[in-house]
């Protein structure tokens, strides 16, 4: 079976991807061929440390071409049965394929890993809020989405999915239809279900394991500093927290 370990970094918002090579794992019988893809507008050459660059010209903006091929890779990358999409900043290490082995032996089409910071989908808005990552015109919008905010929280930063489950085309589409309303994909990810007899699967790891490398997104320190300023400066002059 092919299984596709793919990235989407557009911009310039994270490092290079750890290092990796292509290889077969054989387990009980079973042979898994694993690739890495990284889709990207910002690097020119044909491998980054083992990855397979795809290179794709912005279409609409960063982050929402990052969206079209995290949000449906069974439409993207047809030719494979099984995908793990992960953020720019997230590595892995050698138990990773063994690990996406045992998911495969799940037989669950949509598996993510639960929020280390825990918590329901709106505590998960909270902390949007707090680090200023979503304006007063998009909380507006999201009024208008009947997200159940009492759900369990999830991190969106690795995705592993069936590709033989063409119903997760619908559903990514309708992922991506509600992110351009609200541009936070975690307090969408149920909602994104509600046409597809589907549900998501959340496993009770988080990222702190193990088998996952978790790196900051490159300027991170500068960009923490930038947005407190900026915020600082908008509750002095607009006597409001979030941005309009």
């Amino acid at each position: 079976m092919k299984i596709l370990i793919y990235k989407s970094i557009f911009g310039n918002y994270d490092n290079n991807p750890h290092l990796v090579k292509d290889f077969s794992l054989v387990k009980d019988g079973e042979t898994y061929d694993f690739e890495h893809i990284l889709v990207s507008n910002s690097y020119g050459v044909e491998f980054v440390n083992g990855w397979k660059v795809e290179k794709k010209e912005a279409t609409i903006s960063n982050h929402i071409d990052n969206r079209l091929y995290k949000f449906n890779p069974v439409k993207q990358f047809c030719n494979y049965d099984y995908s793990c999409y992960l953020d720019g900043h997230i590595g892995f290490n050698e138990d990773f394929y063994e690990f996406v082995a045992s998911l495969i032996s799940l037989n669950q089409p949509f598996i993510l890993n639960r929020h280390r910071k825990k918590g329901t989908i709106l505590n998960e808005l909270i902390r949007i809020i707090d680090n200023n990552k979503v304006s007063l015109s998009e909380l507006d919008n999201l009024v208008d989405i009947d997200v159940d905010f009492q759900k369990k929280s999830a991190e969106c930063g690795f995705i592993f999915r069936d590709h033989s489950c063409s119903s997760l085309i619908d559903q990514g589409e309708e992922w991506m239809r509600l992110f351009r309303q609200f541009p936070r994909d975690q307090v969408l990810l149920y909602e994104s279900f509600n046409n597809v007899d589907l549900l998501p699967y959340i496993l009770n790891t988080d990222f702190n394991n193990h088998i996952f490398i978790l790196d900051s997104h490159k300027n991170n320190t500068i960009k923490l500093i930038k947005s407190r300023i900026e915020m600082s400066s908008r509750v002095l002059s607009q006597g409001t927290l979030i941005r309009k």
